[in-house]
């Protein structure tokens, strides 16, 4: 069992003669591939750019998310960098045509030196496959049947892959839903799916295209037809039901199509949820004031579940994205209550203040390797001092709790800068005794953390790690702290260019936003399973909660940066396109594909699907609307809709968030 780009590397690290090449390429990583996109956008010619490329550090962010964007997008599309830079001129984007052509120069100059992204292995295996016979005939050999499992998800790259390694004498299987296809982000179009039989052609093929619903498991057919059928086939003088209910449905038009009616969207998804009703199903619907109170009643009806036998294995609680505030808010409740969570909402490592501080403590050392005392002339906005002031003001450096204004305080007695606490030291300070322990601690751990500084990143933040016990004390917690810095550890003492990077190149690497999309570790401990959807896809429970249904979250508000139609392969041409047209057609886009995110997440029940919004946000100053895609939910007879009425606050903290929501 293989992914299509594991497949693809394969064929490469074989094959790499026949593209030219003299050694396997070295397949770049997400975070090496962020660094070269950075390193490269430096070295570029402003010459070539209508507005040169040296900008303020969040243009040069941005820039850099719209290159990997149009890279990623080129790759698994098949289409060629000049190809996209024709396409932004005429959309009446000149921005992206400057991107497109960068985009360009760096796969030219990354294949020379045998470095490509992961993606760039879909073209070069097919390339292989297409222009050598005897390189496609042994994979043939190797793999004589092929199942093809959830290729709805299938980038245009991957089907094409697929689609040459089944020019032969072998049998192949496509099972799919296209009503699922959830993948756009990453190439992925159930249009792909939908067109196997047209790229096929009239060969011979021993296949069959199976589009059932959703099931927990793929049904392989039991019939095997030389011809391209449009669904699993059943054998002679037999009627699969659910089959030929399924085909008379509008489904693998009804989301799969943007040029779908919503009326026949709204009919597909309304039919399909009411099979789910009838087949005993339950499905609910309620409404909350504020989302506190929705947090609230998800946990209190897990920990019900839990409590009459039921295993935290069959639970789990959905959201739109890895980072809503709702997660935070179900996750705390979950905690409170004593039940077990499994990947508990992830967490970004700048969004901790215990790893933050640690950042900065590595800004404050790197600036003073060579002594801890700093110029006396330098202000305390100083990046070195304003970062050792952070640090000190945070729960790493272990000072007891509102204390820092007694030692700043006893610093200026003494004739002092706090920022030089390190350099000077605590004599002559007069402070607590408690403070003054706390302050030697201090002291120590930093001395300890200092005399590492010669050796590399991962070796320094490893020091930070065992010498500050707040890292213990979150371990003992919730722990998510503790779970981000292991991410920045991890990705710390990972070798670059065949060495371990310094202190200085993590902070550069920091600084230019590498770390942004590194998520922090999830515990594997069993429990109720907290995640996104598309991280659900696959996966089924007995029972399903699916809070912050509104209108923000399904549909999703995307950013306006979103190039996912722009690079596709069923982006329209026609005279006259500009910035709005492109704009409209990617805010429809947009909503069927977040229609198909809507129904994945309905199906992962087997047994109870619970459906929630609030009315107001966690503080109560955000008004939320129900999503529009409840409409469909709420004309099913059968599920269950009902409003939480308000209430009076049942204790102290649930009556501070009342009061705090009323003012």
């Amino acid at each position: 069992m293989l992914t299509l780009h594991e497949l693809a590397g394969a064929i490469v690290e074989r094959d790499f003669r026949l593209l030219g090449l003299t050694r396997p390429p070295r397949v770049l990583s997400s975070l090496e591939l962020w660094r070269s996109l950075r390193l490269a956008l430096n070295a570029e010619d402003p010459r070539r750019w209508r507005r040169p490329p040296d900008r303020p550090a969040g243009e040069l962010r941005l820039l850099r998310e719209l290159a990997h964007d149009l890279l990623i997008g080129s790759l698994e599309n098949g289409i060629e960098p000049a190809e996209l830079e024709a396409r932004a001129r005429a959309w009446a984007r000149p921005d992206l045509a400057d991107v497109a052509g960068f985009v360009g120069r760096f796969l030219t100059r990354r294949v020379g030196r045998a470095e490509i992204p992961r993606s760039e292995l879909l073209p070069l295996a097919s390339r292989i496959l297409r222009d050598h016979p005897a390189a496609r005939d042994h994979w043939q050999r190797r793999y004589r049947h092929v199942l093809a499992d959830e290729l709805e998800d299938a980038s245009w790259a991957q089907v094409e892959l697929l689609c040459h390694i089944a020019d032969g004498d072998i049998d192949l299987v496509v099972a799919g839903d296209p009503d699922a296809g959830i993948a756009a982000y990453s190439g992925g179009d159930p249009a792909h799916l939908l067109g196997l039989a047209s790229r096929l052609g009239a060969r011979e093929q021993r296949l069959a295209l199976h589009t059932r619903p959703l099931r927990s498991s793929v049904e392989v057919p039991r019939k095997w037809d030389a011809n391209l059928l449009s669904a699993s086939p059943a054998p002679e003088g037999e009627t699969d039901a659910s089959t030929a209910e399924h085909d008379a449905t509008p489904s693998t038009q009804g989301l799969a199509s943007g040029a779908r009616a919503e009326k026949s969207a709204s009919a597909f998804l309304q039919g399909w949820l009411q099979q789910r009703v009838e087949e005993g199903c339950r499905v609910e619907l309620r409404s909350h004031a504020y989302q506190t109170d929705e947090a609230r009643w998800v946990a209190a009806r897990i920990h019900a579940l839990i409590g009459v036998g039921t295993p935290t294995a069959e639970i789990a609680v959905l959201f739109r994205r890895q980072h809503d505030p709702l997660a935070r808010l179900v996750a705390g409740e979950l905690r409170r209550l004593g039940v077990p969570c499994e990947n508990a909402e992830p967490v970004r490592i700048s969004s901790e203040p215990i790893t933050r501080a640690a950042i900065d403590l590595l800004r404050y050392l790197s600036a003073t390797q060579a002594g801890p005392r700093l110029p006396a002339d330098t202000p305390d906005s100083d990046p070195a001092r304003a970062a050792f002031l952070r640090f000190l003001d945070s729960p790493l450096a272990g000072l007891p709790a509102f204390e820092l204004p007694l030692l700043r305080d006893a610093c200026v007695r003494a004739g002092r800068r706090l920022s030089d606490l390190e350099a000077e030291g605590a004599d002559g300070l007069t402070l607590p005794d408690g403070l003054a322990d706390a302050v030697t601690e201090l002291l120590g751990r930093l001395a300890e953390v200092r005399s590492a500084l010669s050796t590399s990143a991962g070796q320094v933040l490893w020091r930070i790690w065992t010498a500050f016990p707040a890292f213990r004390d979150d371990a003992l917690g919730s722990g998510r702290a503790s779970r981000a810095f292991r991410s920045l550890l991890e990705a710390a003492s990972r070798p670059v260019a065949g060495r371990a990077p310094s202190v200085s190149e993590l902070l550069a690497a920091l600084q230019a936003g590498d770390f942004d999309r590194l998520l922090g570790q999830r515990p594997a401990t069993p429990g109720v399973a907290l995640l996104t959807v598309h991280a659900a896809k696959g996966r089924a429970w007995d029972y399903v909660f699916a809070p912050g249904v509104v209108d923000s979250s399904y549909p999703l508000r995307h950013s306006p940066y979103e190039l996912s139609l722009f690079t596709s392969r069923s982006l329209p041409t026609a005279p006259g396109c500009d910035v709005a047209s492109l704009a409209t057609l990617q805010a429809a886009a947009q909503v069927v594909e977040e229609r198909r995110v809507f129904y994945v997440a309905l199906g992962r029940a087997r047994r109870v699907l619970a459906l929630s919004y609030s009315g107001h946000g966690p503080s109560g100053d955000s008004a939320e609307l129900p999503s529009r895609f409840l409409a469909s939910v709420r004309a099913v007879p059968g599920v269950e809709v009902a409003a939480e009425p308000e209430s009076l606050p049942a204790d102290v903290e649930a009556a501070c968030a009342h009061y705090r929501r009323l003012l």
